[in-house]
């Protein structure tokens, strides 16, 4: 680590979380930020950025009274499920 207050990602392991349904890669919508490690090893690595999904609608023939959704898929392109979880932080987001 540098000595502040989180670790250069460079320095740690940093899973290869992919927007799988993406019209712009995570690279170029998220920025680069330290990461918090835990003493119990868990680690906190918050990204700002903005997300760009492909989404397809379904509904649009309801328009004006349509309710329109986008579900996001997220993973891994070299892990399964067995190494990486993603689970919501506080039931809030994503972690």
């Amino acid at each position: 680590a540098d000595g502040s207050a989180g670790g250069e990602t460079s320095e740690i392991w940093t899973p290869d979380i992919q927007l799988w349904n993406l019209e712009t890669g995570l690279a170029d919508g998220l920025e680069d930020a330290y990461a918090i490690v835990q003493h119990d090893g868990r680690v906190y690595w918050s990204r700002p950025g903005h997300l760009r999904p492909a989404c397809k609608f379904d509904g649009l023939d309801r328009f004006p009274f349509d309710h329109l959704t986008c579900q996001m898929e997220f993973g891994s392109w070299a892990f399964s499920g067995k190494y990486i979880r993603l689970a919501k932080a506080d039931g809030v987001g994503f972690s």
